[in-house]
């Protein structure tokens, strides 16, 4: 019992440094490659696991991101001719 409350607190006490809300954190079970957890851990300079499947995950989420943005481009109608856009390029190229 005594070892459930010191591991609540401490659940507690990381949620509030972290800025994580107490509903947010999920305990888990996951099967890690070992070489390809310890090549993160050693990118990210931690020692601890949580923080390398953290920051892998942050990583991966922004990846993802730019290759939507990567994927939208050529998709937009700008409406403007090649001469408007040399002459919006001259005009922040003067400020």
């Amino acid at each position: 019992m005594r070892l459930l409350v010191i591991n609540l607190l401490l659940t507690y006490v990381a949620c509030k440094i972290y800025g994580i809300k107490v509903g947010g954190v999920m305990k888990t079970t996951l099967y890690l490659d070992r070489e390809l957890l310890n090549e993160v851990m050693a990118y990210a300079r931690t020692s601890e696991i949580t923080t390398a499947v953290e920051i892998a995950m942050k990583e991966y989420i922004k990846k993802q991101k730019v290759n939507d943005l990567i994927a939208s481009f050529g998709s937009f109608d700008l409406n403007m001719s090649l001469s408007e856009l040399m002459e919006m390029r001259d005009l922040r190229n003067k400020i």
